[in-house]
């Protein structure tokens, strides 16, 4: 704790060794090789507001590179790297003994960078998602209902290649990059409400989710349509 700031920071690092054989049984020599090192740092900072409220900033990143060698080949054949940097801001305010409401704010930056030495291919991707979330609760005693929305909308730029390459190239790495690439929006909603029953409370939340696309490339293979879906959970706490 310091200035009146509690202050929590975490710093992982991890290796990732994958062999693929053939005849796994003689493992003579791997078909496919994959080495790859990543970290994830986090540092969250947390306030009081007063006697009502209080703030959370939360900051992480992410990194994850390494390559890949083939057993027909000579050197590495493919090598890549992504970095994913987020930054999240949560605002809790009780506005009185009944009411209070929650705001919920950031961006997330993901960064890729991948080189394909088998088809002579690299793409640079960069793609910046905006966040904005809103709740707002009632309380009874021990009962208690909460409504919330959220929106988040992506911004990729970058370089891709073009998709006219042979057919393994379109039908296994242009997808993914495409579907990486596209413009979209998304929103969800959601209810969650607490109810007393005898010595237990009872647990209901529903939430839907609706996800489109902003942009339309079909000669980049980007995926068109809206993906919706809904959810919900019950359970009873004691």
């Amino acid at each position: 704790t310091a200035l009146d700031t509690r202050v929590v920071m975490t710093f992982e690092k991890g290796d990732h060794a994958e062999d693929q054989y053939r005849n796994i049984t003689s493992r003579v020599r791997p078909t496919d090789q994959w080495r790859a090192s990543g970290t994830n740092s986090r540092i969250q900072l947390q306030r009081a507001l007063g006697s009502r409220g209080r703030a959370t900033i939360v900051g992480s990143n992410e990194s994850l590179n390494g390559t890949a060698v083939r057993e027909d080949l000579k050197g590495i054949a493919f090598d890549g790297g992504d970095t994913k940097s987020a930054i999240e801001g949560d605002v809790r305010i009780q506005l009185s003994r009944a009411w209070s409401v929650a705001l919920l704010g950031g961006a997330t930056r993901l960064t890729s960078d991948r080189t394909d030495y088998v088809v002579s291919l690299r793409s640079n991707l960069q793609a910046t998602t905006p966040f904005a979330g809103a709740e707002f609760a009632r309380h009874w005693k021990r009962a208690a209902f909460a409504l919330g929305a959220s929106a988040a909308s992506t911004s990729p730029s970058g370089a891709l290649p073009s998709t006219a390459r042979q057919a393994n190239y379109r039908r296994i790495i242009a997808p993914m990059l495409a579907y990486d690439a596209a413009e979209a929006m998304a929103v969800a909603g959601w209810a969650t409400a607490l109810v007393p029953i005898g010595g237990a409370t009872l647990v209901a939340s529903v939430r839907a989710e609706r996800t489109a696309p902003t942009s339309v490339a079909t000669a980049r293979l980007q995926p068109s349509g809206e993906r919706t879906g809904w959810s919900m959970v019950v359970g009873l706490r004691p």
